[in-house]
């Protein structure tokens, strides 16, 4: 896909990562179409990758040990990168 940014050049899309948690699906379910669709973009020479994000305890402990070693920051932590 290409598209025209006025002031700023072209930006053209290979890849196109999607989310299944609310973007794709539908408590779970993946509408009418989209199936299809998927597969037109691949046949274009598109890669499409899925992203499917579950936060469960044990990964929310793993959270809270790496950054209390220091290896990731708090977002209160004078030093964090707020986007």
């Amino acid at each position: 896909m290409l598209y025209k940014i006025p002031g700023v050049g072209n930006l053209e899309l290979k890849t196109l990562i999607l989310d299944l948690n609310g973007t794709l699906t539908v408590k779970g379910i993946i509408p009418v179409g989209v199936k299809e669709r998927i597969i037109q973009l691949k046949e274009k020479g598109y890669k499409v990758l899925f992203l499917q994000v579950i936060l469960v305890t044990m990964q929310m402990k793993l959270l809270r040990v790496l950054v209390l070693s220091g290896f990731l920051l708090k977002m209160d932590s004078p030093n964090a990168i707020r986007l």
